[in-house]
C-alpha cells in the first residue's frame, strides 16, 4: 500500500512541475474538455490551430502562435498547405513544427483518402451528402475537386482555398493535373460562397465551362459543380441545365 501512494503523490508532484513550467496548461487543458464534449463545433480557426500545435510546442504560448500563423496565411487550410520556408519564417515556428505540420497534412490526406475509397456518388442525393461533409462551416471561400473512377467512385480530391474570403480563382491547370495524377475519369467541383447567394456568378459560370471542355479534351468529365453560400442553400449546375447532359 506504501508503494502505490508514493507513486501517486510522485506522479502528483511531476504534475505539478509540469504545469509550473507551463503557465498555459489550464488554457490548454480547457479547450482539450470543450474539444471532448462537442468536437471542433464552434471553434475558431486558430482555436483547432492551437489545439494541433500543443502537440509540437509543449511549453509556448501557441495562441500567439496561432493567430501569427492566421495573419499571415489567411486560413487553417492554407497553414496546412504553406511551404516549409513560408512556415519557419513565422515566429515561434521551428525546423521541427514546421516538419509536423506537413507530416499532419500528408496523414489527413492518407486518412481522408482511405475513408473516400470506393464511395460512390453516383446519385446526387449522396453526392451532397459527400459534399456537406467536406465543406461543413466556412469562413472563408472554398474549392473542393472530388475525383472519381469510371462508377462514379471517389478516388480522391484536392482542395483550394483562397486569403480573400470572399471570392477563389484557382489555375484550371492545377485540377487538371490533379485530375491526371489520379487518373480520374470524372471531376466534381463542390464550392462555397461565403456571402451573397449560392447563385453561380458570371465568372463562375465561364470557369466551369472551360473546365468541362478541357476535361473533355482529355477524356475526362465534369460531373458536377455544387455551389454552397453560409445559410446552407445549394445551386446544382446540373439541376439548373448549366452542364448540359
Amino acid at each position: 500500500m506504501c508503494y502505490y501512494i508514493s507513486v501517486f503523490f510522485l506522479k502528483m508532484k511531476k504534475e505539478k512541475q509540469i504545469m509550473d513550467k507551463n503557465p498555459n496548461a489550464g488554457h490548454r487543458e480547457r479547450l482539450r474538455q470543450r474539444f471532448l464534449k462537442h468536437g471542433l463545433d464552434g471553434f475558431e480557426e486558430h482555436e483547432v490551430l492551437e489545439l494541433l500545435l500543443f502537440q509540437f510546442l509543449p511549453y509556448k504560448d501557441t495562441n500567439k502562435i496561432a493567430h501569427r500563423l492566421i495573419d499571415r496565411f489567411g486560413s487553417l487550410a492554407n497553414v496546412l498547405d504553406a511551404e516549409y520556408d513560408s512556415l519557419v519564417e513565422i515566429d515561434g515556428i521551428s525546423h521541427v513544427t514546421a516538419v509536423n505540420l506537413a507530416i499532419y497534412k500528408h496523414i489527413l490526406s492518407r486518412y481522408t483518402k482511405g475513408k473516400a475509397d470506393g464511395r460512390s456518388i453516383a446519385r446526387l442525393s449522396d453526392l451532397i451528402d459527400y459534399s456537406k461533409e467536406i465543406l461543413q462551416e466556412s469562413s472563408y471561400e472554398r474549392l473542393v475537386a472530388v475525383f472519381t473512377d469510371s462508377r462514379t467512385h471517389v478516388i480522391n480530391k484536392a482542395e483550394y482555398t483562397s486569403n480573400d474570403k470572399s471570392a477563389i480563382q484557382i489555375d484550371i491547370r492545377r485540377i487538371v493535373r490533379e485530375a491526371m495524377a489520379n487518373n480520374a475519369a470524372g471531376v466534381v467541383l463542390i464550392h462555397c460562397h461565403v456571402k451573397g447567394e449560392s447563385k453561380p456568378s458570371q465568372k463562375d459560370i465561364t470557369y466551369t465551362n472551360t473546365l468541362k471542355q478541357v476535361l473533355s479534351g482529355i477524356g475526362m468529365v465534369l460531373l458536377e459543380h455544387l455551389i454552397y453560400n453560409e445559410k446552407g442553400e445549394l445551386f446544382s449546375f446540373i439541376k439548373n441545365g448549366l452542364l448540359g447532359e
